[in-house]
């Protein structure tokens, strides 16, 4: 893989990551770079830490900005329609008691990791919390889709 395709690569996904809706599953971008990069495993490895690292900083940044500008309106509309403020709690409660484990677990599931950083900000819970989990889900995660 040619040096500028990795940067082009890493910052995809960095964007993904941070939240930005890029039509292109960025599970498939992993397992094909993963693929691309089979027969040159040190700079497998290297392409492995950066994309870990594009998914650290992007899932953190998405976390930051949502809980600073869209927590409050999420709540407001999640009221509107339909759903009790009780309920939300109750949810956010589980994740809260949780902690890291819970967020983990829900990064390194399909189709719950996309909507987990949004689930961490309405359990508003500590950043320190957010991250450690984080680290762990997208971890397993990421690197068993570029290991297939």
């Amino acid at each position: 893989m040619e040096p500028l395709a990795l940067i082009g690569l890493v910052a995809l996904l960095l964007v993904k990551e941070a939240g930005v809706p890029i039509p292109v599953p960025g599970d498939l971008v992993v397992i094909g770079a993963g693929a691309a990069l089979a027969g040159d495993p040190p700079l497998a490895a290297v392409a492995l830490i950066l994309i870990l690292g594009a998914g650290y900083l992007g899932g953190t940044v998405q976390f930051e900005l949502m809980r600073g500008t869209v927590r409050r309106p999420l709540l407001a509309l999640l009221a509107r329609v339909g759903v009790p403020s009780e309920r939300v709690e109750t949810l956010a409660a589980r994740l809260r008691r949780s902690g890291a484990r819970g967020v983990a677990v829900a990064r390194m599931t399909p189709g719950v990791r996309v909507g987990a950083i949004a689930a961490c900000v309405l359990a508003d819970l500590p950043t320190g919390t957010f991250v450690r989990g984080l680290v762990i889900g997208n971890s397993v995660f990421v690197a068993a889709h570029f290991a297939l």
